[in-house]
């Protein structure tokens, strides 16, 4: 049987360092820090509307 793990994780476990490098080089990129634009990205539209033509 498939079953899908849907706990908590593992929160005694330390962040990897790779993880948390990434997310500063993020964190100061000042693009990160503004609004999403109104109109969302055209990519996600995209794929949300052809999902729900699917479905």
């Amino acid at each position: 049987m498939d079953v899908i793990d849907l706990g908590i994780g593992a929160p005694d476990l330390l962040t990897p360092t790779f993880v948390i490098k990434a997310m500063k080089h993020e964190l100061e990129d000042p693009k990160n820090s503004t609004y999403s634009p109104y109109h969302g990205l055209q990519e996600y539209r995209e794929a949300v509307a052809t999902f729900y033509l699917k479905e």
